[in-house]
């Protein structure tokens, strides 16, 4: 995948919202009462990032510059830490980039099994390790898709 691909893909999944929004897999996190009281309150609270953007003032040509500066910094970062897997395939590379984005590098880390898979190039079972997880009961779409990229290099085993 090339940086437009990966950021249309992240797009697609990720879609754009100009307002301020809880991100729904955290919301368990906080009360009736405390989402309740964000709702009602979020334009009061004229909530800014960076320099003082106003986050109102965040349009989809700016969140993707703010993507595409994520995105890289996930991309040196899955690099950096995944090194000593020895991965010389584009989609097994391009599949971590993905799940980065998403559940942060840390989060990649914790797929154990499916790292122990990929450094000996099993990619059937990188595959059937990455589908049992908690991402993927949560995000099934996308996870699939992610998943799928490994597809080519499972049909050549």
């Amino acid at each position: 995948m090339n940086m437009k691909d990966m950021v249309d893909f992240i797009k697609k999944h990720e879609g754009f919202r100009k307002d301020v929004y809880i991100d729904p897999l955290q919301i368990s996190r906080f009360t009736p009462k405390e989402i309740q009281w964000f709702k009602d309150n979020r334009d009061a609270l004229n909530l800014t990032v960076g320099y003082g953007t106003l986050m109102e003032d965040i349009d989809d040509g700016l969140a993707t510059v703010m993507l595409e500066y994520r995105l890289t910094q996930k991309i040196n970062e899955v690099n950096r830490e995944f090194r000593y897997l020895g991965i010389t395939n584009e989609e097994v590379w391009d599949m971590l980039y993905m799940m980065a984005y998403q559940l942060g590098t840390d989060g990649v880390k914790k797929f154990k099994k499916m790292l122990e898979a990929i450094e000996v190039k099993d990619h059937r079972e990188t595959y059937r390790q990455a589908k049992d997880s908690k991402w993927y009961s949560q995000t099934p779409n996308r996870a699939t898709e992610v998943i799928d990229l490994l597809q080519p290099l499972i049909r050549r085993m």
